[in-house]
Formats: C-alpha cells, sequence, structure tokens
C-alpha cells in the first residue's frame, strides 16, 4: 500500500498539480489548460542605460491567487534596483538581498478584505527596473533572466496557486526564460544609418537639442561619442563635429532646424530687427564665465509663451568662430552654440549671446529661468562655467526701411512640380539652393545678382545632373549678403 501512494506522489509531483495544504493530488487537463510564466520577447540594452524595464508575464486559464517565482541573473551585467506589482496585490514580497537572485511572491486573496480579483488571462503582474552595469566590450552580449531551484527547499520555488485551492508547479507550470540582448554602440551613428560621424550625425544630432526630434533608446547610446559615459550631452556633439569637421564643407546655414547668421559687420541686434521687421524689442543676455575656451553650450530656458514671444536670438558680436542654433516649443526655448569648423575657440568670458522677445504683460523677475545648462570644451569633454540672466528693459532700435527676406513652397507637399516665390529686401547677390534631410546639395536654383522685391521660381524635383529625386522631406536656402532663410519641402509621388 505505501508503494502505491509513493508512486501517485511522484506522478502528482511530475505532472504539477499538488495541493500542499491537504495533499490532494489532481492532475490538470494539459491539452487546455495553460500555465506559464515569462518576460515577453527579447529586450535590447546598451551599456550604461540606467532605466531598463523587464515585464513579467503570466499566462494562466484558470483563476489564479498566488504566484512564486525565484529568478537568477549575472549581476555583472545587470543590477536590478527596483521591483515593482504592475497592479494591486493584497500582499507583494520581494527579496532580492543576494545578488544574482530575486525571489517575488505575490497573493490577491488574503484576510482581511477588500478581496482582489484572481489573475485571469495574459498579463503582466510585474516590472524588474535594471540599470546595465557592463562596460561595452565591443561586441553584443546575450544575457538572460531564469528561473532557478533551490535544493534546499523541500517545495518547489516556483508555483502558482489557483483559486480552487490547487499548486502547478513544473513542468505543468511552464517557465521560460526572459533574453537581454545587450548590444554595442556605435558611438557618433546618431541617425542610426549604421555609418558614424557623417554630416546626417551632426544634423539629427542638432535637431534633437533644438527639440525637434527624441531620441530612441539606440540613438542614446550611440550619442556617447566622446565616451565619457553621459549620453546626449553638449560635449558629445562638439566631439562629433570635431571629427567630421575636416570632411564637409557645411555651414550653419545649411542645417535644417537652425537659425543662420552672417560674418559680416552688421550690428546683430540691428541685423535681428531686420529680419524680423520690429520696432523695438525687450531682451536678456546670458553671461558665461569658463575655466578654459568654451567649445559648446546648451540651454533650456522656460519662459511663459502666453505672455512673451521669442523674436530672436543673436550671438555676442564679438565672437567669431562659434556658431549658434535655437528654437523654442511649449514654454522652452532651446539655444545651442558650439564650434562647427574645428577652429580652436578663445571664448572664456562674457556675454554668449542675446534673446530678443515682445513682453506682452512687462517684465519680471521669473519671466525667464534657465532649468538646464551644459558646457563643453573645445575638445569635446564637459567643462565647467559659471553663467547669469541679465534682464534689459524694452530697447527701441532703428528699422531699416526694407523688409525681411521671406520664401514660400507651393504646393507643399508636392508631386513634381514645386514653385518657390521669395522676398528680398535689397538688391545684391543671392543663392537658393535645395539640400536634403542629410545637408547634401541637390540643385541650384539660383546664383546671381537680384533686385529687391519679390519674385518666383519653378523647381521640377531634379537634381543638378538632371536626375528626379525620391520621396522625402527637402530644405530650400535663400541667402544673401546680410540675410537667409529656410523652408521645408515635401516631395511625394
Amino acid at each position: 500500500m505505501r508503494s502505491v501512494f509513493v508512486k501517485i506522489t511522484i506522478i502528482a509531483l511530475l505532472t504539477g498539480a499538488v495541493s500542499f495544504a491537504n495533499d490532494k493530488y489532481e492532475m490538470p487537463n494539459v491539452i487546455t489548460e495553460t500555465y506559464q510564466i515569462d518576460f515577453g520577447p527579447m529586450v535590447e540594452a546598451f551599456p550604461g542605460e540606467t532605466d531598463l524595464l523587464i515585464p513579467i508575464y503570466a499566462h494562466v486559464s484558470q483563476p489564479t491567487v498566488g504566484v512564486n517565482i525565484l529568478l537568477a541573473y549575472d549581476p555583472s551585467l545587470l543590477t536590478p534596483f527596483h521591483i515593482a506589482p504592475n497592479m494591486f496585490f493584497q500582499s507583494f514580497v520581494v527579496n532580492h538581498t543576494y545578488p544574482g537572485h530575486i525571489g517575488i511572491n505575490l497573493y490577491t486573496d488574503l484576510p482581511p478584505p477588500p478581496q482582489v480579483p484572481p489573475i485571469e488571462g495574459d498579463t503582466i503582474i510585474a516590472w524588474i527596473q535594471c540599470r546595465v552595469t557592463t562596460e561595452d566590450i565591443g561586441y553584443d552580449l546575450l544575457t538572460h533572466f531564469t528561473f532557478f531551484e533551490d535544493p534546499v527547499t523541500p517545495y518547489p520555488d516556483n508555483n502558482l496557486l489557483l483559486e480552487n485551492g490547487n499548486w502547478i508547479v513544473p513542468p505543468a507550470l511552464s517557465l521560460v526564460r526572459g533574453d537581454v540582448l545587450i548590444i554595442s554602440p556605435l558611438y557618433g551613428d546618431i541617425n542610426v544609418n549604421g555609418f558614424a560621424f557623417e554630416i546626417g550625425d551632426a544634423i539629427t544630432f542638432i535637431n534633437y537639442f533644438m527639440g525637434q526630434i527624441e531620441f530612441t533608446r539606440r540613438q542614446y547610446a550611440n550619442s556617447d561619442c566622446n565616451r565619457d559615459g553621459i549620453q546626449a550631452s553638449i560635449a558629445d556633439l562638439v566631439y562629433l563635429l570635431g571629427v567630421i569637421s575636416g570632411d564637409t564643407m557645411l555651414s550653419i546655414s545649411n542645417v535644417p532646424g537652425t537659425r543662420p547668421y552672417s560674418e559680416d559687420s552688421m550690428d546683430r541686434a540691428v541685423r535681428s530687427k531686420h529680419m524680423f521687421g520690429l520696432d523695438s524689442q525687450s531682451s536678456f543676455t546670458v553671461d558665461v564665465e569658463c575655466q578654459e575656451p568654451l567649445g559648446g553650450a546648451y540651454f533650456g530656458i522656460e519662459f511663459d509663451p502666453e505672455n512673451t514671444e521669442i523674436e530672436s536670438v543673436i550671438l555676442d558680436d564679438s565672437i567669431d568662430n562659434l556658431e549658434l542654433s535655437w528654437a523654442f516649443d511649449d514654454g522652452m526655448l532651446m539655444v545651442a552654440v558650439f564650434n562647427w569648423n574645428g577652429i580652436a575657440s578663445s571664448f572664456v568670458k562674457g556675454g554668449l549671446f542675446t534673446v530678443y522677445f515682445d513682453g506682452k504683460s512687462g517684465l519680471s523677475d521669473d519671466a525667464f529661468r534657465i532649468v538646464r545648462a551644459e558646457f563643453s570644451n573645445g575638445s569635446g569633454f564637459d567643462a565647467d562655467a559659471a553663467y547669469r540672466l541679465n534682464i534689459t528693459e524694452k530697447t527701441s532700435l532703428e528699422k531699416p526701411g526694407a523688409s525681411g527676406i521671406s520664401i514660400y513652397g507651393y504646393p507643399n507637399p508636392f508631386n513634381g512640380l514645386v514653385t518657390i516665390s521669395y522676398e528680398l529686401p535689397y538688391s545684391g547677390n543671392y543663392d537658393l539652393v535645395i539640400f536634403d534631410i542629410l545637408g547634401r546639395e541637390v540643385k541650384t536654383l539660383i546664383k546671381s545678382y537680384k533686385s529687391s522685391g519679390g519674385g518666383a521660381i519653378v523647381w521640377d524635383g531634379t537634381d543638378n545632373y538632371g536626375d528626379g529625386i525620391s520621396s522625402g522631406i527637402y530644405f530650400a536656402r535663400l541667402r544673401g549678403e546680410t540675410v537667409s532663410a529656410n523652408i521645408k519641402l515635401f516631395m511625394l509621388k
């Protein structure tokens, strides 16, 4: 009789249907019932990533009130620092005292009330938040979250408790490991086309700082150009520009999403008035004092968009070897100053740039607030600097008689032909050039002397060699001796 009891017990353990509480053994219908815990599809991660989320899925065909799992992982690659439930449980206990192991016990139906509905169907029961603690070793590395059975415990460490009181253990409970692929970044490949330190990477990086795009996790990993462990910093942009500066003649006025400036002797403030047709403006200056020559800087400045209209951002007159790009969105002004041409910067102290604006409700001490400031030296590494925002009273400048330059494309989007209309503030030499999204010249439409006033030219969608262009985004840049304007064109076929 004893041998029969032992045989039945072994069968029950192997099938996984065991009631630990009352020694009832029941084998579920394995054809129609499903019990599985897994981590979903493989997760991609990158060295240095600080906020990697790993989901834990439960797939159950019967109402389940308890889940107990014991996980193992490689602590030299991943460091879990937070494990949280995806829903409300009456009890959620986590033990990750020992590196390399995580114990999770959760129950939905424990006294006293409130009663929590049991788990049913397919759902995420918890999240593991990790840091990727390994450094880049030069190649992709696959690691896992697996299920562990402690040999000293007298019962299975991985099990489910059903609402009917039965326990489900392996092999009836399927345990599928979680795969995490730690990908070696391609540093400098900001546009993720497989090639690093190109013009397209610089344009993508600048547009990120201007708030035009958001980086993916892969772009963040690739953006650590100077390999200092800090991703997507102004120092990384300066480093990238320094690498590619010997391979390009592209100037800042060719870069989509930026505001160009001319290196003529005209006062920058008056030129700003000339371009925007403004009679008067208020302004503030950002003063910077560096410990070493400045290679780049980035500022995020909050303002009230309901009462303040940003008109222009202009570099200080004394700065002739740095470029400036600016944009604003949803109450945030973004200003990036950087060394595009690889010339050694000499700026150390003084006014870096001036912001001209129209304050509809007057000035106040908190009208503008710097909420982010980063600095780089000329070699593309973080630098220390002090900064200050100085708001001035409203000023009036002489307004030039001519209006500002303007450019317009119709239809836009276009298919085959687009008419580019323009308004020129003065007579002089102008060029109108089409660039693709990577900043490469596609076609020169105008390169000649033009009289002031309006004009138009038709572009037939071909390049300088007469070949048709593909669908996509293009930029038309109209530039004179002291003014410049850009528009975005959409080619659809």
